[in-house]
């Protein structure tokens, strides 16, 4: 699954949970071996200010006492729905303060209700934008590869986790 889709579905979750979405952390060790960050990555200025109405998004826990929280890890069952976001996810939420979902690939129900499908959208088609740096380099290849071919190619990148507060 596309990281992008995870972060898609994190924002919904977060929203479903009338939680803080942490901006993500993206896997640093698959074998892209890749060290980047979510802000190298994305526009997390534009991420954040663009979802300000749906979801409360930030760059980084919140630090109580001087001290970071520690996120209480649990992962939800694939395709859960909202009602299990409620069930599963909310009171640990509510008992822990911060939770870390991992594995999140294919963890949101594809069936949901419109305004959920709508932010999806907002999400995918809105407020994911690369950085320019990559807006940049993806055009140049573009621009060369529309010189020499008609054939494209995609790249997948990293899956990231997610934090809630």
């Amino acid at each position: 699954m596309c990281p992008s889709s995870q972060i898609i579905d994190a924002v919904v979750a977060a929203r479903i949970l009338n939680a803080t979405l942490v901006v993500p952390k993206l896997d640093q060790t698959s074998f892209w071996k890749d060290a980047s960050d979510f802000a190298e990555i994305f526009n997390a200025d534009w991420f954040i200010s663009f979802l300000s109405k749906d979801v409360r998004i930030v760059k980084e826990l919140p630090k109580i006492g001087g001290k970071l929280w520690a996120p209480h890890r649990m992962r939800v069952p694939r395709k859960c729905t909202q009602r299990c976001y409620l069930n599963r996810v909310l009171p640990a939420l509510v008992k822990k303060h911060v939770v870390r979902l991992t594995k999140f690939d294919y963890r949101l129900a594809n069936r949901l209700d419109s305004d959920l499908q709508k932010l999806r959208c907002r999400v995918n088609y809105h407020a994911l934008r690369f950085t320019d740096p990559i807006q940049e380099m993806g055009e140049k290849i573009i621009q060369r590869m529309r010189e020499r071919s008609t054939y494209f190619i995609a790249l997948h990148l990293r899956c990231p986790h997610f934090k809630f507060s």
